[in-house]
């Protein structure tokens, strides 16, 4: 049986390899308008950095644990059903996300995708989360829209124009 930590670094290459070669190239479009004015940065450059930084993380993990896996006395650590729950989560989660910006552009569902994603992952402070969340939302838009010049998704059905 693989250990734990196996399964998960498995899992993270799997899934990068799956962003790289079909989520990013396929679902972010390169906007002729608004685009940067940098000509290596572009609407996929973020998320294949992220993907590539996945893929490495993993492949690290994996490594450790095939090393950890064959020291003496280390049966190693079985995944329980709340962990893959929590991860079933992290994609509903995700899956909805990606919905919403389609729908209602991007602040709304990043505050509430942060949201989500704090409560699962343990913080039920709601004030701090809600807080995080926003500044989040705000920052990450300001950051790509303003400074690196991409336009970030607005939704068919648009909340927040001023965002």
């Amino acid at each position: 049986m693989f250990s734990k930590d196996l399964q998960i670094g498995l899992f993270m290459i799997g899934f990068s390899l799956v962003l790289i070669f079909w989520l990013i190239p396929s679902q972010v479009e390169l906007f002729s308008l608004g685009g940067s004015s940098e000509p290596w940065l572009d609407a996929r450059s973020f998320p294949y950095l992220i993907a590539i930084c996945i893929s490495l993380l993993g492949t690290a993990l994996s490594i450790t644990a095939l090393f950890a896996a064959n020291a003496p006395g280390n049966p190693g650590e079985p995944v329980t059903v709340a962990g893959w729950m929590r991860v079933i989560g992290v994609f509903v989660i995700t899956a909805v996300y990606v919905w919403l910006v389609y729908l209602v552009g991007y602040t709304v569902p990043t505050i509430a995708a942060t949201l989500a994603l704090m409560w699962l992952f343990g913080e039920h402070r709601w004030l701090l989360a809600a807080a995080i969340s926003v500044i989040t939302a705000v920052g990450l838009n300001t950051i790509f829209g303003n400074v690196f010049h991409l336009m970030m998704p607005q939704g068919r059905y648009e909340l927040f124009p001023w965002f």
